[in-house]
């Protein structure tokens, strides 16, 4: 049997105790570390645009590939503020029942 290059990762090692929070703390640095991706290499692309420097080398990125970057990194940001958002509910919801079940 041949086996893949690709080996399956994860952040969050097996057996976590809470793996909905496990699972969005290890969503939340993917999304984090890809915008960050995005932000390095527009900012880059701005550095060696405005510097002038080298007019032979053509900058990393386009003008049309920056704002697609820019693009993906709000959807990103906003995808994961839903879904803070939504954990934020969950876990509100959470509370007010079990305090209505003590009759707090």
């Amino acid at each position: 049997m041949t086996r893949a290059i690709h080996q399956a990762f994860s952040w969050v090692e097996q057996g976590v105790a809470d793996v909905e929070s496990a699972d969005f703390a290890a969503l939340t640095m993917d999304v984090c570390r890809g915008i960050e991706t995005c932000l390095q290499l527009i900012h880059v692309t701005d550095i060696s645009v405005n510097s002038g420097a080298d007019d032979e080398d053509p900058p990393i990125l386009g003008t049309v590939d920056k704002e697609r970057l820019l693009l993906l990194a709000q959807a990103s940001a906003r995808m994961l503020g839903d879904r803070a958002d939504k954990r934020v509910d969950e876990m509100n919801k959470q509370v007010r029942k079990a305090r209505a079940g003590r009759g707090a």
